[in-house]
């Protein structure tokens, strides 16, 4: 019992003895008793019992573990989605970049393609679309070369603005398409299928 009940008992002791009643001092030591009884009841109730405490501490372990498997799920997620990122970002570096000089694979290159000016690579790109395959065999020449398989001195193969190519399909109609195009400037066909087209004046031989 707590002491500060002591100290009750004792000044409700003090008052009996003043009671002369003998009636009047049963009631109150029934009294006394009873608020004894209900104080200690109370004090006993409020006082946590092992198992409260074990049921107590076993919630709170449960409660830690569950917010450590929440975190670790939401890491797991980040480091996932990290992941896909970085593997997308792999397979964009990795794929192969498609060539606009040849969309369709009917062209072929046997010469230098890069010096040639963007007016004659549209013509031979729409010859390829229109014609059949096309196969490029002379582009840009050295003066050396030049001389050496009887090109003209002045020769427009000579710093890249020529084109020699060979249709293998539908030519009929070609020399006339070439012709009129606008972005040809000098024309010729060979007897040997091949065709000339160059970025000079507009003529033909």
């Amino acid at each position: 019992m707590r002491p500060f009940l002591g100290a009750v008992e004792v000044c409700l002791f003090k008052v009996l003895f003043r009671i002369k009643s003998m009636a009047n001092a049963v009631l109150l030591l029934v009294l006394i008793l009873f608020v004894t009884s209900c104080v200690q009841t109370d004090y006993n109730d409020l006082k946590p019992t092992p198992v409260d405490v074990a049921k107590q501490a076993e919630q709170a372990k449960q409660k830690d573990g569950a917010e450590a498997k929440t975190d670790a799920s939401k890491t797991k997620a980040s480091e996932k989605i990290l992941i896909d990122k970085t593997a997308a970002k792999k397979i964009e570096i990795k794929k192969a970049p498609v060539k606009k000089s040849n969309k369709s694979g009917r062209i072929k290159y046997n010469a230098s393609w890069k010096c040639v000016p963007k007016k004659l690579k549209s013509v031979i790109y729409q010859v390829s679309r229109k014609f059949g395959h096309v196969t490029v065999n002379s582009t840009s020449r050295s003066r050396r070369k030049n001389r050496r398989i009887g090109g003209a001195k002045s020769s427009w193969h000579i710093g890249c603005r020529a084109v020699d190519f060979r249709v293998t399909g539908r030519t009929r109609g070609l020399y006339r398409w070439l012709r009129r195009h606008p972005n040809v400037g000098g024309l010729k066909r060979y007897r040997s299928g091949f065709y000339h087209i160059d970025i000079g004046p507009r003529r033909s031989w």
